[in-house]
């Protein structure tokens, strides 16, 4: 148990350090300092309540369950940190002094039950002994970690409903982590329970609650890592598909001039580079070819690609083709068309994550060699039909 116990806090206080070299890299987010700070709380807990701690603590001190005092105190040390990532995303309207002043009075109980017989009790906090302070201190500890752990694991829970699946998948390895030291908690509370009504018979826990605490904090760990992993990849795509966007606006500069522009900013915000490329699309229907169509068709069928990448394969290379024809002033008789030259700024909103996701694939398309040989075999099929303006 004090090996378990052990591992638990060395990866525990592994993952609090790399929180904390993360925050210096990349957006500051002060949840993200609290679920460091407590990690590195809970695994001075795990250490103090290892059973070859403590055996080693009474030796050296002489006074009985000193390393058990302070696993308790700084399990609800870190049930403050707790309390400030939940208030950090707002799952939580305490406020992170009154946790704080909670703790401290809770602490001040333990600590007055324990000078009261547990430096003297080799038995004190165990659920074998029936003691009032023993009972008390038990309790005391049991009630504040358990309904501090249901607010964790339920507030965690729904302040990431919104993120992606994978991103959940963190979170909820997380949450059984915490889960389980509950459990081994809610087993405690039923030991200690169980004592009271029935003091002349002993159950004796056999430190499930630490080796529940070891597991859960594992677990937790293991659920922080991979949500911090997840994300970092998410945040690298999102740079990518952002630089896509804005690599596309400025290839549609020329046109963008006949378009109503938002702005005047040498290189407007996301959103504002996104309308302004659709409003530049709409320009340039004017000048894409009827060809490009069946040519792009072919190309797709031959590729055998879903419905969904022959739509962008189609995108991709009208917008080439029209880029070309736009620059040589060549416009194409549309049929059926009433589209303005010169369209107001769109007011229609779209899903910005998808509008961004869509464009940066078709900037993907446009510099492949599929769109090339389309544009080719366009031009060599356009010997006449096309007026000059």
């Amino acid at each position: 148990m004090s090996t378990a116990a052990y591992a638990a806090a060395v990866g525990s206080i592994v993952e609090s350090v790399r929180k904390s070299i993360v925050n210096r890299a990349v957006a500051h987010e002060i949840s993200r300092d609290y679920v460091a700070v407590g990690l590195a709380v809970i695994s001075l807990s795990l250490v103090a309540g290892a059973p070859a701690t403590m055996s080693w603590c009474d030796e050296v001190t002489g006074m009985f369950n000193l390393a058990f005092l302070l696993h308790g105190v700084a399990a609800m040390a870190a049930m403050v940190c707790v309390a400030g990532f939940l208030r950090s995303v707002e799952r939580l309207h305490v406020r992170v002094r009154t946790a704080a002043g909670l703790f401290a009075v809770c602490t001040v109980a333990l600590v007055v039950l324990y000078l009261a017989r547990g430096t003297t009790d080799p038995d004190f906090g165990a659920s074998s002994d029936h003691h009032a302070a023993s009972i008390a201190y038990n309790l005391i500890y049991l009630v504040y970690m358990c309904a501090w752990l249901v607010l964790f694991i339920r507030g965690s829970w729904f302040s990431t409903r919104r993120e992606e699946r994978v991103v959940q998948f963190g979170v909820f390895l997380a949450a059984v982590g915490m889960a389980f030291g509950l459990l081994g908690l809610g087993w405690k509370i039923a030991l200690t329970v169980h004592g009271i009504l029935d003091p002349g018979h002993i159950l004796r826990d056999t430190r499930i609650s630490l080796i529940s605490q070891a597991i859960g904090v594992v677990l937790f760990a293991a659920g922080s890592v991979f949500a911090a992993a997840v994300r970092r990849l998410h945040d690298r795509r999102d740079r990518r598909r952002n630089a896509a966007v804005t690599k596309l606006w400025c290839m549609l500069e020329p046109v963008r001039n006949e378009s109503a522009i938002l702005s005047d900013d040498e290189c407007p915000d996301l959103r504002r580079q996104v309308v302004e490329i659709f409003d530049g699309i709409l320009v340039l229907r004017r000048y894409i070819p009827s060809e490009v169509g069946d040519v792009a068709a072919e190309f797709a069928q031959a590729l055998k690609l879903d419905h969904g990448s022959t739509k962008l394969l189609l995108g991709a290379a009208e917008l080439r083709v029209a880029l070309e024809y736009y620059q040589e002033g060549v416009t194409f008789p549309q049929v059926g068309n009433d589209v303005d030259a010169r369209p107001q700024s769109s007011t229609v909103r779209a899903d910005e994550d998808d509008e961004i996701a869509s464009l940066a694939r078709l900037v993907s398309w446009m510099a492949s060699e599929v769109v090339e040989e389309i544009v080719r075999v366009v031009r060599s099929m356009r010997d006449d039909g096309p007026t000059s303006d």
